[in-house]
This record gives C-alpha cells, sequence and structure tokens, in this order.
C-alpha cells in the first residue's frame, strides 16, 4: 500500500513547464503549415505547447521528460530551419556587420 502511494505521488509531483521568448519569425517554423509542425512535436514529446504568437512566449509543460524531450525536438526543429540563429554584436561591431548601406 506504500509502494502504490508512493507511485501514486510520484505521478502527480512529475510535473515540470519550461517557457521562453523566441524569435517572431520563428512562429511560422514552430507551427508549421497548417499547425502541422507544433502538432508533431506535441504528439512526439507528450508535451503540451502554447505559444503567444503576439509575444512570442513558448511555454512547454507535462512530465519531466516530456517537457525535456519537446525542448529537445523544439530546438532541432529551430536549428534545421536556421530560425534559431542569432548574433548578438557590440554597437561597435554593428555597422562592419552591418555593411556600408
Amino acid at each position: 500500500a506504500v509502494a502504490a502511494a508512493q507511485q501514486a505521488l510520484d505521478a502527480v509531483l512529475d510535473v515540470d513547464e519550461h517557457e521562453r521568448i523566441v524569435p517572431l519569425q520563428a512562429i511560422p517554423v514552430i507551427l508549421g503549415k497548417g499547425g502541422s509542425n507544433i502538432k508533431r512535436l506535441r504528439q512526439e514529446s507528450g508535451a503540451s505547447f502554447d505559444l503567444d504568437r503576439t509575444t512570442g512566449r513558448l511555454r512547454v509543460q507535462g512530465s519531466k521528460a516530456m517537457v525535456s524531450k519537446g525542448c529537445e525536438l523544439l530546438d532541432a526543429l529551430l536549428e534545421s530551419s536556421g530560425a534559431a540563429v542569432e548574433m548578438r554584436v557590440t554597437q561597435r561591431q554593428g555597422p562592419p556587420a552591418i555593411g556600408r548601406g
């Protein structure tokens, strides 16, 4: 009885959430045509994905394993599409990086 109660408690407490801000240009990539990409992320990870299209805030919820798998799949999707590429430059580095207009 104690073992069963411990298992039930572990199942209830195995909840995780990950939140991040994604670049607005990455939102169409995450959603995919007709929502195909976000549906695939949900199916393959088992996690729920909540995406605010106006702010880019993305929340992944589920068990710890589901959230971890969902974040891995999301990172792979963004990396393969090139939408995750972000380059930070100082103010001094801006003109050489952009070039003369």
